[in-house]
């Protein structure tokens, strides 16, 4: 009975320590995560979206790196895209600790699971062991390692594995402080190691990581003792040199971004994940202390961005770690004043939460590094808490070790030192537990359905899966539009599950999901809403897909039998089979083609542009044969222009792009936009010559313009315009939703220059002053399907007409519709003449 007393109130650190806090680290996890321990090897937390393509990043990189290392970012999702996995997290850190896993257990989903797991246990264990470095108390390391590994906003990212899994990071910050103080090859060498690991897994976290190491080495710096110089100049010299480590994993992600309009964030993005100060008061319903959310907190949900509480025992710890800083306390830190440095760390990375303002204030720092490109990759700033949680966990562990000493100078006995400090865990540990969080299940080996195992077996077949779960509308489609979901949780845990099961057929499938959308898949899966129409058809067979999968249990159950009527109709698909809830049709090859011999260029530019301004041109692309026009390639192509005087002689040039149309039907007509950034001349008239190469050329044009001062139409009051439509009275649309083109003559009747919708995602979010739209308006009776914009085929000048093709999106129930088409400004406010077309939508 005595030794049992004895072992409780000791916690058995003297013998087997670091197994004993392992195995509490474990323990804490499994309860804070259950049931997912009942679950390792079928369920996930936190949904069937991120998990699941977590899960194939990983699994993919494992089988890259013993097939093909340097296809590592080549995947077969999100066909025809290039570098998919450079579209989110490599997670190559991930792949290499998950790969003796997977080789064992053949299990993506046990892999990815017991990294979760392991993520955790030694995120607390990191954290435990620093503190013991910098503390010298076992139970300040527990309370720390504890909060950090499980606080609430880590569980409330159980879906997110990039976030959840931060061992590294402060492995990192024990070694940097052990090789500063010691110095010694192994010291050098495990901070070389965790530094590699912590910024080769995740761009979020590489930048969490330099941030932390960066200024921890510059506070060591400032606060060196004697002889630590030379050691600080080596400790540098191994995160540059694993900086350079970086390097080939960066390259996938510069080539997308050269190669994609939209492969950056905006600060519009940035704002909608920014924190607020609300957004502190968010806490999970499966907390078991805050589960009723009573005021004044609110209720979020797992995966939520910003669930910010982290308690009040930690905050109270956290201050007791400041109130109570006492020079001597810092002698055994090592990392001298360890206490100012943490909570200077935690403030920076609060200012950063916050984005692009803290309240009514700009955040000038943040601003900062977001322009210069630092934080463009990110668009939620919120996940700066990391390094909060960091910070809070070890100031809450300097409280812990503050109130230990308080309480052993005031002669209190160590058993009840002990207890008491057993307390403090307990009591943290409660506060922030969490129980029963939603797992689902997820299919695996020979349970999965039988269509992949079916699938597999076919040589070079190429997939797409339909139908996808219906989209909302996206305003304008003429361009690079936004996918936009109308349940985007149903629609990205839908296509997580198509991923997880492209793992097990191999093959190339355009259906996928990831952090980025390239304007192709955007284009592609709105222009298959309308499957299986014709031209849906036809941009399937020039993608050179094989066979089409139909999941009837996600198709309503009333337009089943309208539905099968239509596939059977189409002499383009051949029914192969049933399986279980989903159909397979093989698809036969069209007469489609690839090359640009089918296809005219005609070039529109504004007749007057102001000096000294950007400008849109635009290569009008029609397709003159009597086949489909499809293209794969994503890459931009070159634009030259050179200002000829009078004389003939170049008087300035500038060089610019265009992405090339992928897909046109026989006589549709789409716009390149080639914006151009300076190089222009002074005023006055000039011949503009345009040499367009790649895809579309060589191919070479000169047309007149004049450089000259102008108003833009910064008041609504001077527009004028007109649009007429080129077509029939009555237009017949065969399909519904997809889409389909139309083109219209626009004129500018005004005294003002009309700005056409930029060349770039991050250009049209920012709309310029000037801005003018093609407006079009659904109606059937009252307003019924959706407000659209079409895009102008360059910027207009006064005076000047031009053709201007649009695509548009047809209601999703046939019928008649009016169609209103109009102009409208850049706040969406409509002017000039009103053209209302008769639509005919779908029909037998």
């Amino acid at each position: 009975m005595e030794k049992a007393r004895d072992f409780f109130i000791r916690f058995p650190f003297e013998r087997g320590e670091h197994i004993s806090v392992l195995v509490f680290f474990l323990l804490l996890t499994l309860v804070f995560t259950w049931p997912l321990a009942l679950h390792l090897h079928d369920g996930v937390l936190g949904g069937t979206g991120d998990p699941m393509l977590n899960t194939w990043i990983i699994t993919n990189g494992i089988r890259k790196l013993f097939t093909c290392p340097g296809a590592f970012f080549q995947g077969n999702i999100i066909y025809p895209s290039r570098d998919v996995v450079a579209y989110s997290e490599h997670l190559f850190s991930m792949a290499l600790l998950a790969t003796p896993i997977y080789l064992v257990s053949r299990n993506p989903l046990f892999s990815y699971n017991i990294l979760l797991v392991l993520g955790a246990v030694f995120s607390a264990w990191g954290t435990y062991l620093l503190l013991k470095e910098l503390t010298g108390s076992r139970w300040a390391g527990v309370v720390a390692g504890a909060f950090f590994a499980l606080s609430p906003y880590k569980i409330s990212h159980v879906g997110h594995l990039q976030i959840m899994f931060t061992p590294f990071l402060p492995f990192c910050l024990l070694f940097l402080v052990r090789a500063a103080r010691e110095g010694g090859w192994k010291n050098f060498l495990l901070f070389g190691l965790t530094c590699a690991g912590q910024l080769l897994y995740s761009w979020h976290q590489a930048v969490y990581g330099i941030v932390a190491l960066g200024f921890a080495w510059l506070w060591l710096l400032m606060t060196r003792g004697r002889g630590s110089g030379r050691r600080l100049v080596a400790c540098l010299a191994v995160l540059m040199s694993v900086g350079f480590l970086t390097i080939p994993f960066a390259i996938p992600y510069l080539r997308a971004h050269r190669r994609l309009p939209v492969f950056e964030r905006s600060l519009l993005e940035v704002r909608g994940f920014s924190c607020s100060f609300g957004d502190f008061l968010n806490v999970l319903p499966q907390s078991v202390f805050y589960g009723e959310a009573p005021d004044p907190f609110r209720a979020a949900f797992i995966a939520h961005e910003k669930v910010l509480f982290p308690g009040v025992t930690i905050i109270l710890l956290a201050l007791a770690g400041l109130l109570f800083l006492r020079k001597e306390d810092e002698s055994r830190a090592h990392l001298k004043w360890s206490t100012p440095f943490f909570l200077l760390l935690g403030v920076l990375s609060l200012v950063f939460c916050f984005g692009e303002r803290i309240g009514k204030f700009k955040n000038y720092l943040f601003i900062a590094l977001f322009k210069t490109g630092f934080l463009r990759f990110s668009r939620v700033p919120a996940r700066f808490f990391i390094l909060v949680s960091l910070s809070l966990a070890v100031l809450a562990g300097w409280g812990v070790a503050r109130i230990l000493r308080l309480w052993a100078e005031a002669g209190l006995a160590l058993p009840m030192r002990r207890f008491f400090a057993l307390g403090l865990v307990t009591l943290l540990s409660l506060e922030i537990a969490t129980f029963n969080l939603p797992v689902i299940e997820v299919t695996r080996g020979g349970r999965i359905p039988e269509v992949y195992r079916w699938l597999q077996e076919i040589e070079g077949a190429r997939v797409v899966e339909l139908p996808t779960l219906p989209l909302a509308g996206a305003g304008r489609y003429d361009r690079y539009l936004d996918l936009l979901p109308e349940n985007p949780g149903d629609y990205f845990a839908h296509q997580g599950l198509l991923i997880y099961y492209s793992l097990f057929h191999r093959r190339d499938t355009l259906n996928g999901y990831s952090g980025y959308f390239s304007p192709w898949y955007n284009r592609i899966f709105t222009e298959l809403q309308s499957f299986p129409s014709p031209r849906a058809i036809s941009l399937l067979q020039g993608l050179g897909v094989t066979h089409v999968v139909w999941y009837w249990d996600i198709y309503p159950l009333k337009m089943r039998d309208e539905m099968q009527r239509r596939l059977e109709s189409q002499p383009e698909l051949k029914w192969v089979g049933d399986f279980e809830n989903r159909s397979v049709y093989q698809l036969v090859p069209g007469n489609t083609m690839s090359d640009t011999t089918g296809l005219e260029v005609e070039v529109t530019v504004p007749e007057v542009i102001r000096p000294g301004s950007p400008f849109v041109a635009g290569l009008q692309v029609i397709n003159v044969s009597d086949r489909a026009f499809v293209q794969v390639i994503e890459d931009r192509q070159p634009v030259r222009l050179t200002f000829l005087d009078g004389e003939g002689n170049p008087v300035s040039r500038a060089e610019s792009h265009y992405w090339c149309p992928f897909f046109l039907e026989p006589g549709e007509r789409q716009v390149a936009p080639v914006f151009v950034k300076g190089g222009l001349p002074g005023e006055g008239d000039y011949l503009l010559r345009i040499e367009v190469d790649g895809v579309l050329g060589p191919r070479e044009f000169q047309l007149p313009v004049r450089i000259e001062e102008m108003a833009d139409s910064e008041d609504p009051q001077r527009l004028e315009g007109r649009v007429e439509f080129t077509g029939e009275e009555t237009v017949r649309i065969p399909s519904p939703e997809g889409l389909y083109p139309l083109t219209f003559k626009i004129t500018n009747l005004g005294d003002t220059y009309w700005v056409s919708g930029r060349a770039s995602k991050v250009e049209e979010v920012e709309r310029p002053t000037g801005l003018v739209h093609l407006a079009l308006r659904w109606e059937k009776e009252a307003p019924l399907w959706e407000e659209q914009r079409g895009t102008l085929p360059c910027d207009l000048a006064p005076g000047q007409q031009a053709v201007a093709p649009t695509l548009v999106r047809p209601p999703r129930e046939p019928g008649r519709y009016k169609l209103f088409v109009g102009l409208a400004d850049e706040g969406y406010s409509w002017f000039g003449n009103v053209v209302v077309l008769d639509v005919e939508v779908g029909g037998k």
